[in-house]
């Protein structure tokens, strides 16, 4: 399975957010459009649930949390998919 940028804007989309998803720039942070801690917990929880991977502490320190883009290349560590 192979995380795409797509897959993590499917999930924001899921979520009840106080800003348009389909707005987002993937590349830029997602604090700097409007998601606040809440909704990138939230966002977190659902990647968990979706991929079937732990977001742990370490996985948090390891990888670039920040952008679309750089979520879908920390899932795809997690599930430890080669792109």
């Amino acid at each position: 399975m192979i995380c795409t940028r797509d897959d993590i804007l499917n999930v924001l989309g899921t979520l009840e957010l106080k800003i348009a998803t389909n707005g987002l720039d993937p590349t830029q942070p997602l604090g700097m459009q409007g998601l606040d801690s809440l909704d990138m917990m939230n966002l977190l929880f659902s990647i968990e649930e979706h991929f079937g991977v732990i977001v742990d502490d370490v996985a948090l320190e390891k990888n670039d949390w920040n952008s679309v883009d750089a979520i879908a290349a920390s899932v795809n560590v997690l599930l430890g998919t080669k792109i």
